[in-house]
């Protein structure tokens, strides 16, 4: 294919819409496969299905992780923790973790991403209605390069064609 994105519903199993939105884009690719002719399309619709299988379902997983916060990130050992203890006030639904990527869902998560080496990642969540852009370019307000202009102008069209989302960068 000419190009490949990854699709990843459920990493908080609490927010309930992103898993139903993948497994129906899901259902809606393999009954048209046309839809993408020359893309390569992965959708992982449930990547923290601990979390979702507890009762009620919740953020973390069965360890009580946060899977989006346990990525192994250029910054990790140096904000992480800091980060949740300051801006997070230590709530355990956003638990880091004692170190980056001890989660069997952030490692598959990781492996995917490392096996497909996808040119984009779309990872689904809800419900506070804003686009969050980490990728190429991000966190740089001038000099981007061809290649991180149309990855960040990317970002801008999927936020007018979904009603005009913001498009945000977080830090970390």
């Amino acid at each position: 294919p000419d190009e490949s994105t990854l699709v990843l519903g459920g990493v908080h199993s609490d927010e309930l819409t992103p898993i139903n939105l993948a497994f129906r884009f899901a259902e809606a690719l393999s009954k048209d496969p046309g839809l993408f002719v020359q893309h390569r399309v992965v959708v992982a619709p449930l990547v923290n299905p601990d979390g979702f299988f507890m009762n009620p379902a919740r953020r973390t997983n069965a360890n009580g992780i946060d899977l989006n916060r346990n990525f192994a990130t250029r910054d990790w050992w140096s904000s992480a923790t800091q980060w949740w203890k300051r801006r997070r006030n230590s709530d355990p639904r956003h638990f880091p973790g004692a170190a980056p990527e001890t989660e069997e869902g952030t490692r598959f998560q990781v492996d995917l991403m490392n096996r497909l080496q996808p040119d984009k990642v779309v990872s689904i969540h809800s419900p506070l209605g804003f686009l969050d852009y980490d990728g190429p370019g991000d966190n740089k307000r001038q000099n981007l390069s061809d290649y991180e202009k149309r990855a960040r102008d990317l970002a801008y069209v999927v936020s007018r064609n979904s009603n005009n989302y913001r498009v945000l960068d977080f830090a970390f």
